[in-house]
């Protein structure tokens, strides 16, 4: 009964990733896009998969370590595919985004959260 618990919970935890997995993959090519999936939440999720593996072997309970232990891969994976579109520069921006802001044809500061007119 144990273990049908824990693969139970291990798929409903799986699950809520896979709207965040499909939106990375549908919109890598438009960092822009992926704004709205939060790589805290993704880090926080990381850490309970290795906290409850880690749980899981110390106490010898295979039927928690193994899915969490997975759950941790999947989302690690996860997290360096959102890294890897997050740090490609968007089409036909020279140079690519910056987090100190950029200078208006005017000369004017920007920050990367204003518009452009």
């Amino acid at each position: 009964m144990t273990a049908v618990l824990a693969w139970s919970t291990f798929l409903i935890a799986f699950w809520t990733l896979v709207p965040q997995t499909i939106s990375i993959h549908r919109y890598r090519h438009e960092p822009e896009a992926l704004r709205g999936v939060s790589m805290l939440s993704l880090s926080v999720i990381v850490v309970d998969y290795i906290g409850w593996s880690a749980y899981g072997i110390l106490t010898a309970a295979w039927a928690l370590w193994i899915p969490s232990v997975i759950g941790a891969v999947l989302t690690i994976v996860t997290v360096v595919s959102l890294l890897r579109v997050r740090s490609r520069r968007p089409s036909g921006a020279p140079g690519g985004p910056s987090r100190r802001g950029t200078a208006t044809p005017t000369g004017e500061a920007q920050t990367p959260w204003e518009e452009q007119p």
